[in-house]
């Protein structure tokens, strides 16, 4: 069982899995075709809790012109399927703001920045989840030790 997955929703949606002492077991991405597997596969009491970054369109000049005419967008569409997922799940959901990206990656000492794009959704949906845990009171900050692969708790 996993204790909490974590989502950044898009073309390619990152993830990162968590036990329940907020040690991450996996990181990964999907595409669209894995998402809806994952989301047809999932099980009542396979995930406790579903952590994803909320989609908005911010009103700058460079989100709307990308934006303008769009009714759906990959995020929103991924998004729907991660649900799907949490409620075969029976999965608390958690929704959290993109600005939570810089508080998050100084708390984890993992910027999705310093890793190829191709890789950096997987390394947004670890810092979606580490934030989530911190919130919680589930880890501490100083807890929070760096490998290679990114922060685990100690």
């Amino acid at each position: 069982m996993v204790f909490l997955m974590a989502f950044d929703p898009g073309t390619t949606t990152g993830y990162a899995q968590f036990d329940a002492q907020g040690n991450y077991q996996m990181l990964g991405q999907f595409s669209p075709k894995e998402l809806d597997e994952w989301a047809v596969q999932v099980n009542p009491g396979d995930i406790n809790i579903i952590v994803y970054e909320q989609y908005i369109i911010y009103p700058t000049r460079k989100y709307m012109k990308i934006n303008v005419g769009r009714t759906r967008s990959p995020a929103d569409e991924a998004i729907g399927v991660i649900l799907l997922g949490g409620r075969r799940a029976g999965a608390k959901m958690v929704k959290q703001p993109a600005n939570i990206k810089e508080t998050a990656e100084k708390w984890s000492g993992v910027k999705a920045d310093t890793v190829a794009h191709s890789k950096s959704h997987q390394i947004d949906a670890l810092n979606h989840g580490i934030y989530y845990l911190v919130k919680q009171g589930l880890i501490q900050i100083p807890s929070l030790t760096r490998n290679k692969e990114g922060p685990t708790s100690s």
